[in-house]
């Protein structure tokens, strides 16, 4: 016996099935033409959308610049602070500005004066600041504006704010050698409101003795024979506007010459004959007057030629 199956299939069935899928293709055509609308360029080009890069917020990048901006200012600013308020990291000796004003060639006999000029040329006080001038031994004191605080020398400034200068004046007489150098010397000491420890300025200047007031002159006889009696003359004069003190003349005589008599207007302090050397004390010498030393000898028999005489007086 053989049974029958009827197996039934539903138009119905396959009519909506159909109608999903066309749904379904005309959605997937609204997103591709979303898409299109959305990342489509000018030119008609879409972009590979097959890999897909986190965008960064515009947020971001702002805020990132910013930060980097501030960074910088702050450094910048800081940077000019330290350059403005701390000055002196490093530095040696040169905040303390010293200077000397004062003739180079020195009139010896002549009074004259310098003047030594200080100034904080800096950006903070400094503390404990002083002054230590130091004159040739040969220079003769007259004035000192102001007075030292310590010594004859020292200068004790104390605290010096931004921008303080100031003067000290030395008025005196140099009683040294013509041809000669010397030199005056300051040496200032401070300590910046910075630091705890101290440092120094030098300053020095050189001199040289040029010029004198004293005016000296030697006579002596252009030709003599041995045996003559000789008379050697030495003229001293004080062209300076102030009186000279404690001046000592001294004349150097050649070898074979014999002193008989050693006269004028001063006193014969010493006779070395070794060293053929008369020194006679003048004393005081006023401006504008003269004095005048005599020495009478006479050669020996066995010198000849040409024969040296020296005179000074200092």
């Amino acid at each position: 016996m053989i049974k029958k199956i009827k197996k039934r299939f539903s138009k119905k069935r396959n009519v909506s099935t159909g109608a999903n899928n066309f749904k379904d293709e005309k959605k997937e055509d609204d997103i591709e033409k979303s898409l299109t609308a959305i990342y489509q360029d000018e030119s008609g080009e879409m972009p590979d959308l097959s890999r897909i890069n986190p965008a960064r917020s515009r947020w971001w990048t702002i805020t990132l610049i910013t930060s980097l901006l501030f960074i910088v200012s702050v450094v910048g600013v800081s940077a000019l602070y330290v350059t403005l308020t701390k000055p002196f990291r490093g530095f040696s000796g040169d905040a303390l500005q010293i200077s000397i004003e004062g003739p180079e060639n020195v009139s010896v006999g002549k009074e004259t004066t310098y003047i030594i000029h200080y100034k904080n040329q800096t950006s903070e006080p400094l503390a404990q600041t002083e002054l230590r001038i130091t004159f040739p031994s040969d220079f003769i004191v007259e004035a000192r504006e102001p007075m030292p605080t310590e010594g004859e020398s020292t200068w004790r400034l104390g605290s010096l704010h931004i921008g303080a200068e100031g003067t000290v004046e030395v008025r005196g007489t140099f009683m040294g050698a013509l041809g000669t150098t010397s030199a005056i010397q300051v040496v200032g000491t401070y300590r910046p409101a910075s630091f705890n420890s101290d440092f120094e300025t030098l300053v020095t200047a050189v001199l040289v003795y040029s010029e004198s007031v004293l005016e000296g002159e030697l006579r002596v006889p252009e030709k003599v024979l041995p045996g003559d009696r000789v008379l050697m003359a030495y003229f001293v004069q004080n062209n300076g506007d102030k009186e000279l003190e404690n001046l000592v003349s001294r004349i150097e005589l050649p070898v074979g010459f014999t002193v008989e008599s050693a006269t004028g207007k001063t006193d014969l302090v010493n006779e070395v004959i070794d060293n053929r050397m008369l020194e006679f004390e003048i004393g005081n010498l006023g401006a504008g007057s003269s004095t005048e030393v005599e020495v009478v000898g006479s050669f020996s028999t066995n010198i000849s030629g040409d024969i040296l005489v020296n005179a000074e007086t200092g």
